[in-house]
């Protein structure tokens, strides 16, 4: 018996092959910071954005499910309000450069994290995973 696999037809359908080509769009990726520290404090660029600077046509919105999280678990998602963001730039900058170590309760919204949470986070929100969560990350592909 042959068995032949269109990805197209028969596994994204055409709808989704239009917009991603034969890209699988969608990525699976298990953060684990039990018993660590913090994930890299990041952001993913706006679509507009990866779109000029790199040809690209769709950004990296993501999500994160907790699997599982040990005591003082969190995610940190967004901004706080009114926060200096020369002072944070500066910071971001010296940890890069191997200086200190950059503190995101400082700038970052903390978010309390306990088993079966799912933060959605949209391209443009700065985040991380804390320290003692076990994370399913589900993202799109870029």
């Amino acid at each position: 018996m042959t068995w032949s696999f269109n990805i197209r037809g028969d596994f994204l359908g055409d709808a989704v092959h239009a917009r991603f080509g034969a890209e699988f769009p969608i990525r699976f990726d298990f953060l684990d910071t039990m018993d660590g520290g913090n994930l890299s404090f990041q952001v993913h660029p706006l679509t507009e954005y990866i779109q000029e600077h790199f040809g690209m046509h769709y950004t990296q919105d993501e999500s994160y499910y907790v699997l599982d999280v040990g005591d003082d678990g969190c995610v940190y998602l967004g901004l706080k309000e009114g926060i200096d963001r020369e002072r944070m730039i500066a910071d971001l900058r010296a940890a890069q450069e191997g200086g200190a170590q950059f503190e995101p309760n400082k700038y970052v919204n903390r978010w309390p994290a306990k088993k079966h949470d799912h933060f959605l986070i949209p391209a443009g929100t700065p985040h991380c995973s804390g320290k003692n969560c076990l994370v399913l990350e589900i993202s799109a592909t870029p």
